[in-house]
């Protein structure tokens, strides 16, 4: 995902951050590490589990769900090298990461991380790695699934067939095809969105900080694609504390009639300003992989015109596949003192 609503006063030349010795495994001395992840050491195949033995001393934590701070202080606190999900714990703060005062490396089974404090990490010289790869091609394919799921009116299709909804409730829908699909966000999912969009005849414009040359996606400043787009496609990844990019005022400048598709995170859009312009009828739907509570209340807003899927766009099996395995080679590149997918090395604005 691309960064959208970037903080230059915290972009930091990440590239001169002077991290921990970490020299490279010498075979002796390795380095303590503990994986926490839902299934321990299940979650990994053999060859994998072989592979992170022969560099670290590892040690494997099972946390299905989530933990308190303190538990999971105790679970890390012998760590130089810390494995996690974000499973065990939603925030990583400055005064956690103070708490571990061993650590040298840290591997997340995530792509975004507005939900680490890496400015702490930089100025600890903590070495983060992420996994920029493995959910493009999910997360793009349900990026369309939700547009077609509203054109099509699938989910009131299905309800009332069951009789959940009035069987006044119409299922008419609308084509794709013609329609302009405005990209929040032009970085490997909003590319993949576009390559996909593309295909369904959509005419596709983007607005990025960063122009990238396209053949089949036109770059538009945000409040002309605001304003002008039918379908709008949130794909940019969340700053760190930074407000909403889509509010009161952004929907404000909405064509009327737009749907909004948010496959990023869900506290890029304003849920309070999102359920006003539905009842205003403003904004004909909006769907966003996340369950966010005001959105549930089916009584806020007309059947349908609201969808939520939870956070399972990145979740298929490939990708848990691709995911895994990207992991464990990141962590054994962090016991062997190797940079590899480091995003403290990337310079936000270009990534």
């Amino acid at each position: 995902m691309r960064r959208f609503n970037i903080n230059t006063e915290n972009n930091l030349n990440y590239k001169e951050i002077e991290y921990k010795n970490i020299t490279e495994y010498d075979g002796t001395r390795k380095k303590k590490g503990v994986i926490i992840s839902a299934q321990g050491e299940k979650s990994f195949s053999k060859e994998q589990v072989d592979k992170l033995r022969t560099v670290m001393d590892v040690e494997f934590k099972t946390q299905a769900g989530s933990a308190t701070r303190s538990e999971f202080i105790e679970m890390a606190r012998d760590a130089e090298i810390l494995a996690i999900t974000r499973r065990p714990l939603k925030d990583i703060d400055s005064e956690l990461i103070d708490s571990l005062p061993k650590l040298e490396s840290l591997a997340v089974y995530t792509t975004g991380c507005e939900w680490i404090d890496v400015d702490h990490l930089n100025k600890k010289g903590i070495k983060l790695s992420y996994l920029p790869h493995y959910a493009t091609t999910p997360v793009a394919e349900h990026t369309l699934a939700c547009m077609l799921l509203m054109g099509r009116r699938i989910h009131l299709s299905s309800d009332k067939i069951k009789n959940t909804i009035p069987q006044s409730i119409s299922l008419r829908g609308w084509d794709l095809k013609g329609k302009k699909l405005g990209i929040v966000g032009f970085g490997r999912i909003g590319q993949e969105v576009a390559k996909l969009s593309n295909a369904f005849g959509m005419n596709i414009t983007y607005y990025d900080p960063i122009k990238t040359p396209s053949d089949i996606a036109e770059y538009e400043s945000y409040s002309s694609l605001l304003s002008t787009s039918d379908v709008i496609a949130v794909t940019c990844s969340k700053v760190r504390n930074a407000p909403p990019i889509i509010s009161y005022n952004e929907l404000s400048l909405i064509k009327k009639g737009c749907y909004i598709i948010n496959t990023a995170r869900a506290d890029l859009v304003d849920n309070e300003a999102i359920l006003e312009s539905l009842n205003t009828k403003h904004l004909s739907g909006y769907t966003v992989d996340d369950e966010v509570a005001p959105l549930a209340d089916e009584h806020l807003a007309d059947y349908g015109r609201v969808y939520q899927t939870g956070h399972t766009a990145w979740y298929s099996t490939e990708a848990i596949e691709r995911g895994t395995e990207e992991w464990t080679n990141n962590i054994v590149a962090l016991a062997k003192g190797i940079n590899r997918n480091l995003f403290n090395e990337r310079v936000l604005i270009n990534e």
